[in-house]
């Protein structure tokens, strides 16, 4: 038998291993975003993180807690912050009546409490009054107290088993680099050229993301988001609409912003795809994305990046002496900085 499985188990309530608070923050759209306190609302991306903000005298600050969404798409989903933080009005704060849970205890705990997230919706939604009548299943000793060496010892054991099999790839993906010929220094020439001269430039099929499950597919959904590689879940849908030609570049018409695919993904209308009209490997097309960004300023919501307008689009490229583009330059000059960052990598977990 498994160590979780030797280790007995009981019901809590919430209200009996934490003090229920709601936020108090207000006002977040109307704020001026500066300062060196995090504030988290209801959103269910970046462990709930919005903005740095600078409290005011009568909004709260806490340390150390775990934080739950009462509304919105992420009702009942529970983060962890080890930093100062101000919560909005929408989130609960769930404050430790022992003050020993850690980052591990907390973590463990999440899981438990998310268990039971499905439960809550806009038509039931998690009040406080609900919360603090909410059990969760926790481990407990001999005398029925809560193990918390146990949820302690279970997490750090699984982060250092993830960890070193991430290091282990780490290593040999390092050790793949090493061996390949990089030669960086050279001078490079520059020349423009158009997009439809390198790619077949398409749009995603009409898959509408508000009645998709993105939460248990097998496919990477791609949206027009400024962040996450444009990822807004996994979803499962008409097989006919999986985009399984890869790499390719990925590009909102609204925010301008190039992103490399690397597996198969499914997308919506206002995403352009750009297929290579010959082989670029992921390399080449993260190079190429760097001066895609370039010139991602000039378009907005009123002048999106449509697939008319990406076409003709001109950008930089290394050229050879034969006033081609140089792909082994991008490529090389890519995997440099991947091997400068994994070394760094490695050195972090070191020190």
């Amino acid at each position: 038998m498994s160590e979780i499985e030797m280790v007995e188990w009981q019901n809590f309530e919430i209200q009996s291993i934490f003090d229920v608070i709601r936020g108090n923050a207000k006002d977040v759209t109307k704020r001026e975003m500066t300062g060196e306190v995090a504030l988290v609302t209801a959103t269910d991306k970046n462990n709930a993180f919005y903005d740095f903000v600078t409290p005011k005298s009568n909004e709260t600050i806490y340390k150390n807690t775990i934080t739950i969404h009462n509304n919105g798409n992420g009702v009942g989903l529970a983060f962890y912050h080890e930093y100062k933080f101000i919560a909005t009005s929408d989130v609960t704060i769930l404050i430790d009546k022992t003050n020993r849970i850690n980052k591990e205890m907390a973590e463990f705990i999440i899981s438990m409490l998310q268990q039971q997230k499905e439960k809550y919706c806009y038509g039931y939604k998690l009040s406080n009054q609900r919360l603090k009548k909410q059990k969760i299943l926790l481990p407990i000793k001999k005398d029925g107290t809560i193990h918390y060496q146990f949820m302690n010892k279970y997490i750090k054991t699984i982060r250092e088993n993830i960890l070193r099999k991430y290091e282990e790839n780490i290593q040999r993906e390092k050790e793949y680099l090493k061996k390949l010929r990089i030669n960086n220094s050279k001078e490079i020439k520059w020349k423009e050229f158009m997009i439809e001269d390198l790619f077949e430039v398409k749009i995603g099929k009409c898959i509408d993301g508000n009645k998709v499950d993105k939460s248990k597919g097998n496919y990477a959904y791609i949206t027009r988001k400024k962040i996450d590689n444009g990822l807004d879940g996994f979803i499962d849908y008409d097989d006919e609409f999986l985009n399984k030609q890869y790499p390719v570049i990925t590009i909102g018409n609204e925010t301008a912003k190039p992103y490399v695919q690397v597996f198969p993904f499914y997308t919506g209308t206002k995403v352009n795809i750009l297929k290579p009209k010959q082989c670029m490997n992921k390399y080449v097309l993260f190079f190429i994305c760097q001066s895609l960004k370039m010139n991602k300023e000039k378009y907005s919501y009123s002048f999106t990046i449509n697939s008319t307008r990406l076409k003709k689009q001109n950008i930089l490229l290394p050229v050879n002496k034969n006033n081609e583009i140089d792909y082994a330059y991008m490529e090389n000059y890519i995997k440099e900085i991947t091997l400068n960052k994994l070394n760094d990598y490695i050195k972090y977990r070191k020190e």
